[in-house]
This record gives C-alpha cells, structure tokens and sequence, in this order.
C-alpha cells in the first residue's frame, strides 16, 4: 500500500523529486522502484528540511554493493575514502545515516545531523552505542522524523540555520591526540 501512496504522491512536486532522482541515481537509470524510493525520501525530508536545500544537495551513494562493484582494489578504495573525506570537509552541512560519514564531519568540524533510523535492528543498532550522544540526532521512526536537537521548529533546516555541531566529541578527541603524540615520542625515543 505505502509503494502506491508513493508512487501516487511522486507525481506530485515531480520535478523536484526527478531532479534529486537524477542526483542519486544518475540520469540514465529510471526505474520505478527507485522513483518511489526518491518519493517517499522527498515526502518525510521535506517535513523538516527546506526545499531548496534538499534540491541544492548533493547525494552521496553509501551503500556496500556501490563500493563492492565501483571498487576492487584495497588501493581504489582508500583513493575513494580520501575523496569522501576531502567532500566532508568542503560541504556546509551534513546530513546522514552512516556513522563512517558522522564521525569524519565531527573531526573536520563540518556541520553533521545525524539519522538514526529506529526500526534497524538491535545487532545493527548496538554498534551506536556511546556515539549517538555526540552527534545532533534525528530519529526516522514510522515514516517520520523526529529532530533530538535544537532549532527553531517554527522554520524547516536550511544552510542558514543548520545546528552546530555538539561540542562533547572534542574530550574524545584531544584524549586520543594525546595518546598518539606519547606513542610517537615513545617511539621517537627508542
């Protein structure tokens, strides 16, 4: 039933969402699937984020079979890792799901919310623990969004008013700074 509802709703604000298919897909694939994956993606994001930012991003393919078949060495793939670093650190802001983007944001100090989708399982959800207290989260939960953050709720996110980043990772960070700098002058001593 939702796969009709979207497909239905797809037709509406089409342009918008064919121009963010195009972006996520590429202009040579079209498959219905996919539209109405993009539809159901601009319904729940658009609840909460400006249009104009959703239309001016760029969409960053992360899943595992994109870097399985794009990929096959271990060379190509760190290549592909500094390239993904490289975009973080020019972006304005970030929006994702994936803890190996979050993180890298948070050490470049470019803005990061976070997505954090409450229907994955309990073995997927586990490896979070401890991180998602560092990060602005929103919670997708039952084809909606809930922002865990603090912004004015009267406007939808922009470039112009996307949350700071929490502060609480930088203990963490200078920690491990310091670890490796004592590691080297161990090192460097013997």
């Amino acid at each position: 039933m939702d796969k009709i509802k979207y497909l239905l709703y797809s037709v509406y604000h089409f342009n918008d969402k064919y121009r963010i298919y195009r972006k996520w897909y590429g202009r040579d694939k079209f498959d219905i699937r996919n539209i109405i994956k993009v539809s159901k993606f601009y319904h729940v994001y658009n609840n909460l984020f400006d249009r104009k930012l959703l239309l001016e991003a760029e969409y960053i393919q992360q899943e595992g079979s994109f870097y399985y078949y794009e990929y096959k060495t271990p060379q190509a793939l760190l290549e592909k890792a500094e390239q993904m670093v490289q975009t973080y650190a020019k972006a304005s802001c970030v929006v994702t799901s994936r803890i190996h983007c979050a993180l890298p944001c948070l050490g470049l100090e470019t803005p990061v919310l976070f997505i954090n989708d409450r229907s994955q399982s309990s073995v997927s959800s586990c490896r979070l623990d401890g991180l998602l207290q560092l990060f602005n989260v929103v919670h997708y939960s039952n084809g909606s969004l809930v922002p865990f953050l603090e912004y004015d709720e009267m406007n939808k996110i922009t470039k112009d008013n996307f949350p700071n980043n929490k502060k609480s990772w930088r203990c963490f960070a200078d920690e491990l700074i310091g670890k490796c700098n004592k590691f080297l002058a161990e090192i460097e001593n013997h």
